[in-house]
């Protein structure tokens, strides 16, 4: 079975879609839903600056999110297995984060 783990950084141009906690989480519910995931459970935090931290429990392992509005930055880290699509779960959420730039990380971890 093949296990990947994705981090993406995203810069985006609106810094305010990064304190929008009610916003970004229904998105990362409905990316996960477009890869074929199954999400067990989310939780997520809003600090004082409006900063996000968000996780979504997967059936196939996790998702999460981290934002610094006074960076324009979101980091995104999804780690998954099996017939889930991570690519597809990613490129739902840089089309509705509509980024300045991104850079993507990926590392296949198999099993013997």
């Amino acid at each position: 079975m093949e296990m990947r783990s994705y981090a993406l950084d995203v810069l985006v141009k609106d810094p305010a879609i990064l304190t929008d906690a009610e916003g970004l989480v229904s998105l990362l519910y409905q990316a996960a839903e477009a890869g074929g995931a199954t999400v067990l459970k989310g939780q997520h935090h809003v600090f004082p600056n409006g900063a996000l931290t968000a996780v979504l429990i997967l059936a196939q392992s996790h998702l999460s999110a981290h934002t610094w509005p006074e960076y324009q930055l979101m980091n995104i880290d999804l780690f998954v297995y099996g017939q889930v699509k991570g690519e597809q779960i990613l490129a739902e959420l840089e089309n509705q984060l509509a980024p300045l730039r991104t850079n993507l990380t990926c590392l296949v971890r198999a099993v013997p």
